[in-house]
């Protein structure tokens, strides 16, 4: 009788190779969260493109020139008009001047008058000319125009604003109606400047 030999044990059979990637990823894909749901309602803007020009939150919001702004931009057009008049006035004058003194023999003092009186006229005549391209360019709500509005309801709202009290206690009528005409002018460049710092636009 012969004897038999215990047979070995056979070490268990290793997964190949396809079915040992296969497991992990397929426990990963059993653990991966589920795909978050389609957004609904609002949502948030794509960023700009690169060198594309987007308007600033704030100019957005900018509205148009307010009417009270509108109205203190028409009173420097109607000031500047009446600005030029006088200006245009003095450069005549001075014509004028200069032939009647030169008439009674003061040539000099005649030329050196007429002169004068031109170089006021003509320094009057573009102030006015800036002022009224001021109201206009400001009506349409040029941010340079408004600065130039508000100094010149500074300027002269202040300079008018004095000579008007410093002639209030005089007596005679004409100088009682030239306070009256200056605090007119007082009045609409101090409207001015304060509508054009605090209500130049309304709210948009």
């Amino acid at each position: 009788m012969t004897d038999q030999q215990p047979t070995a044990a056979l070490p268990p059979e290793a997964p190949t190779t396809s079915e040992a990637s296969g497991a992990p990823e397929a426990a990963a894909a059993s653990e991966a969260p589920p795909a978050p749901p389609s957004p609904s309602g609002w949502v948030q803007p794509a960023a700009p493109i690169a060198g594309q020009w987007v308007m600033p939150p704030a100019a957005a919001r900018q509205g148009p020139v307010s009417g009270l702004a509108k109205l203190g931009a028409v009173v420097l057009i109607i000031f500047g008009l009446l600005w030029a008049v006088i200006g245009a006035l003095l450069v005549v004058a001075s014509r004028a001047i200069s032939d009647l003194v030169g008439a009674q023999g003061f040539g000099e003092f005649g030329d050196f008058a007429a002169g004068l009186f031109g170089a006021i006229g003509i320094g009057i005549l573009v102030i006015a000319l800036i002022e009224i391209l001021a109201g206009l360019f400001a009506w349409r709500g040029s941010g340079l125009a408004r600065f130039a509005g508000i100094v010149y309801g500074l300027v002269f709202g202040a300079g008018s604003l004095l000579v008007a009290t410093s002639s209030r206690g005089t007596d005679a009528a004409a100088a009682q109606g030239g306070a009256l005409f200056i605090g007119v002018f007082a009045i609409g460049y101090l409207y001015t400047l304060v509508v054009f710092i605090f209500r130049w636009r309304r709210a948009g």
